[in-house]
């Protein structure tokens, strides 16, 4: 299953919770840029990302659009949230894969 699959899937309280992630991921991303020296190469292309694409869409899906919740009730978040609130945190999101 992709993760658009996964998306269609929820519930009314599953999507909330998604959307929760993908504003949140787009908070995040925007104040990161927004740290950056304006006009450059770096800022445009953070602000011009979508890392909710197509291709994530068609990507297998995540822990975060497929079964959203956890045993113990947390949400999970998605690959992009969590990649987002490294950068903002001035963590390299590169060296927390895997």
């Amino acid at each position: 299953m992709d993760n658009f699959d996964a998306i269609k899937r929820m519930s009314r309280e599953q999507m909330e919770s998604f959307l929760d992630n993908v504003y949140v991921t787009g908070l995040n991303n925007g104040t990161y840029a927004a740290s950056l020296e304006n006009d450059t190469e770096e800022q445009r292309a953070m602000l011009d990302d979508n890392p909710y694409d197509g291709k994530w869409l068609a990507e297998e899906s995540e822990d975060a659009t497929r079964l959203v919740f956890a045993e113990d009730g947390d949400n999970y978040l998605t690959n992009a949230l969590c990649e987002a609130i490294f950068r903002a945190t001035g963590i390299d999101p590169e060296k927390q894969r895997d």
